[in-house]
C-alpha cells in the first residue's frame, strides 16, 4: 500500500483506515492528543482568566501558586526536621 506513489494522500489513508485495524487505533489516539492539545488551549486562555479574575487576574493565580508551593515546601521541610 505505502508503495504506491500515485495514491492520493486521502486515498491512502482512508485505505489503511478500512484495512489496518492498528492503523485505526493510531487514529483515535492521534485524535485524542489533538483534542487534549485544544482543550488544554481552551483552558489556559478562557477558563483560568476567568477563574483568577477574583484574585487578581493571571498574576495573582500565580502569586498564589508560589506561595503555596513555599508553604508546602516549608511543611514538608518541618515534618521531616
Amino acid at each position: 500500500m505505502l508503495k504506491d506513489d500515485e495514491t492520493p494522500i486521502v486515498e491512502l489513508v482512508r485505505q489503511m483506515r478500512d484495512e489496518v485495524p492498528l492503523f485505526r487505533l493510531i487514529l483515535v489516539v492521534g485524535m485524542t492528543n489533538v483534542g487534549s492539545f485544544l482543550a488544554s488551549i481552551f483552558f489556559a486562555t478562557v477558563i483560568l482568566p476567568a477563574l483568577a479574575a477574583d484574585i487578581g487576574g493571571l498574576t495573582g493565580l500565580g502569586e498564589e501558586m508560589i506561595a503555596g508551593a513555599q508553604e508546602s515546601a516549608e511543611l514538608i521541610w518541618g515534618a521531616l526536621t
